[in-house]
């Protein structure tokens, strides 16, 4: 078998790999060390996507040549998001212009659309609101796309949707693909701050400004996800204490799921719940591993 990757030929040597999809899952695991990963595969000048399922019924020895395509993580992301930025702006206006003429297009854009962010989510460190808002809106656009009433008068509010995601894109790829460098005192002021705005939230829902508790709650989300995004950018730092980090990151992206979550459903009981009683403590454990060193 002869491996050549984005052209070059490659010395390979199996060890215990008995299909294609063997061998691409092992190189796969390789590269993804390096941020990159394989976005094709040509075996015997037959392409198939790196996730075929075709791959696991192609033995090894059946392989004469396998050719892979190998891209930056970064570069992949950078083109998807700026693919469906340009495709939610050019709904909008076809939308503008022509209605629901082409109302079943949309149906398969919006599919497309929704793969990418699950794509562009996946190879994130963090669970964002904005991959959060745009699947959700998307998946209501489906919804309304699929029906069979379907008002004129929805039209003009369906482009300022659509342009509306576009923009959510714009934001997604300013956070994605070129990530600020979080530092650790900023970071630690804004966890501070955090713990100071947390009784100011329960009291705005209590005086029924919901505006002035939600816009507190943006600010939780995006420090929550500064402290996420440091680990990551930071975890040489921590080798020591791998395991005690990783928990800590998966638990602070699991609180950061279910306050976004609530935020999106309007459930302002849990809500108050998950700010009350769960974060403060996620909060104090993070200076402690983390910051207090």
């Amino acid at each position: 078998m002869h491996l050549y990757i984005n052209g070059e030929r490659i010395d390979v040597t199996l060890e215990n790999e008995k299909t294609a999809l063997d061998v691409v899952m092992s190189l796969t695991r390789i590269f993804a060390e390096e941020d990159k990963i394989i976005t094709g595969v040509t075996i015997n000048n037959e392409f198939y996507s790196s996730d075929n399922d075709a791959l696991a019924g192609i033995p090894v020895e059946k392989i004469e040549k396998i050719e892979l395509e190998v891209t930056d993580k970064q570069e992949v992301v950078e083109t998807l998001l700026q693919k469906s930025r340009e495709i939610c702006a050019s709904v909008a206006e076809d939308l503008r212009v022509n209605g629901y003429a082409h109302a079943d297009q949309y149906r398969e854009i919006m599919e497309w659309i929704l793969e990418v962010v699950e794509i562009v989510q996946s190879l994130s460190p963090v669970e964002m609101v904005e991959s959060s808002l745009i699947r959700h809106t998307l998946l209501d656009l489906l919804q309304y796309f699929q029906s069979e009433e379907k008002n004129e008068g929805d039209i003009a509010q369906l482009v300022q949707v659509m342009q509306s995601l576009s923009r959510y894109f714009e934001l997604l790829a300013s956070k994605v693909v070129v990530p600020v460098r979080i530092e650790k005192e900023d970071l630690g002021k804004a966890l501070d701050g955090l713990l100071e705005i947390l009784p100011q939230i329960a009291e705005s829902f209590q005086l029924g400004q919901d505006k002035l508790a939600f816009d507190k709650i943006h600010q939780v989300i995006s420090v929550l996800e500064s402290a996420v995004l440091y680990l990551r950018q930071n975890a040489g730092h921590f080798s020591s204490r791998e395991d005690e980090v990783e928990n800590l990151a998966q638990g602070l992206n699991s609180l950061l799921s279910d306050i976004v979550s609530a935020f999106e459903k309007y459930d302002v009981v849990y809500l108050g719940d998950l700010l009350e009683y769960e974060l403060p403590e996620k909060i104090e454990a993070y200076k402690t591993l983390v910051l207090e060193l």
